[in-house]
């Protein structure tokens, strides 16, 4: 009897190993996946690149935050990408702007921050919470007032 206990229970034990395992392995291959297709240069300093484990931390720990929920794999995304990295306009940048390319549909983050997966999301934070949403299904023509727009977003209110 104490035979099949310990048996049942070393079964039990290595089960909850191998789930944990799994699932440890799933996420480090996700995130060596998203790195190895992110793009990572920009034309300005001020635009750096966050991953999806980053995006709560970040928003707890800064006092204020501007995050670009962008999906690089459809044209409006594209569009931001490439504004971003080749527009000599986001050089004038006064914040720094943090970057999330989603490259996996993720339901909580998108219930959380309300993300449309056809448009560019532009989220500023203000001590931990939402400040300002603007939702993007293009890219502005007029690039110069696009960037004067981001760098007063959080005095607009």
């Amino acid at each position: 009897m104490n035979r099949k206990k310990l048996g049942i229970g070393i079964g039990v034990l290595i089960a909850i190993i191998l789930i944990f395992t799994f699932s440890s392995i799933k996420n480090h291959i996700r995130a060596e996946q998203t790195a190895s297709v992110r793009i990572s240069t920009f034309n300005s300093k001020q635009v750096q690149n966050i991953d999806y484990r980053q995006v709560d931390q970040l928003v707890e720990d800064k006092v204020a935050a501007m995050v670009v929920f962008i999906n690089p794999n459809n044209k409006v995304g594209e569009n931001f990408i490439n504004f971003f990295q080749t527009s000599n306009e986001i050089k004038s940048l006064k914040q720094k702007v943090y970057l999330y390319q989603i490259f996996y549909t993720d339901k909580n983050l998108q219930e959380k921050y309300q993300l449309s997966d056809d448009q560019v999301s532009i989220i500023f934070f203000e001590n931990g919470e939402i400040s300002q949403h603007k939702n993007y299904q293009q890219i502005p023509t007029d690039l110069t007032a696009f960037v004067n727009q981001l760098n007063t977003l959080s005095i607009n209110k």
